[in-house]
């Protein structure tokens, strides 16, 4: 078995060096069916209209319909196809929980030392979708790409969950930059978090 691939209806998808495309169904792990396509197979996916396809290292791409085994399709595509990733796109937007990040850098103090004091955030947030927070702070925007630069946080706003702002930062250093790090996350697929504004805080240290 090499590339596998699994779909909405409780079925797994196996690529097979010899046989072609195998098919199992999870919850008693009965084989559907083996189907050739070309020869030894090495990439396994699902599409968005349930549709198996499989990659022949023969140079072949293969089509197969779960709901009629005898539909398969078999198209030549060149020298040497090779894949095991979800090439469709199915699982990421399927077996996945959608994130994305955003990174910001904030200017503080420049010729003095910067008490960092506090962050908010404005949102919207639908059920099942939070946005955590993370911090560094170094004294140049070069030492915030140092990737052993300690991150404070994490600071969590959700909507049915955890809501940690605003948060206070008293404990982070008094270094002249911030690099702000985000994540948005959904555990819903028809909903995402939405960030309308950041509100971060700071005072310059008076020299006594």
């Amino acid at each position: 078995m090499r590339g596998a691939g699994a779909d909405a209806e409780g079925r797994i998808w196996f690529a097979d060096n010899t046989t072609g495309m195998i098919g199992y169904r999870v919850d008693t792990m009965q084989m559907i069916g083996q189907f050739s396509i070309g020869g030894g197979t090495t990439g396994a996916g699902v599409d968005f209209n349930g549709f198996i396809w499989g990659v022949a290292s023969a140079g072949y791409t293969g089509r197969i319909d779960p709901n009629n085994p005898n539909d398969v399709r078999r198209v030549t595509v060149g020298s040497g196809p090779y894949t095991y990733s979800d090439f469709t796109g199915f699982g990421l937007r399927n077996f996945t929980a959608p994130r994305g990040g955003y990174k910001m850098i904030i200017e503080g103090c420049e010729k003095l030392d910067t008490d960092w004091m506090t962050l908010d955030a404005t949102a919207t947030l639908p059920p099942e979708t939070h946005i955590e927070f993370r911090a560094k702070i170094a004294e140049s925007r070069d030492e915030l790409s140092d990737p052993g630069l300690r991150a404070y946080g994490p600071w969590t706003t959700s909507a049915d969950g955890p809501n940690e702002l605003p948060a206070d930062l008293a404990e982070l250093p008094g270094g002249r930059f911030m690099q702000l790090e985000l994540f948005l996350t959904s555990g819903d697929r028809e909903a995402t978090p939405v960030l309308r504004g950041i509100d971060v805080r700071f005072q310059c240290q008076i020299e006594e």
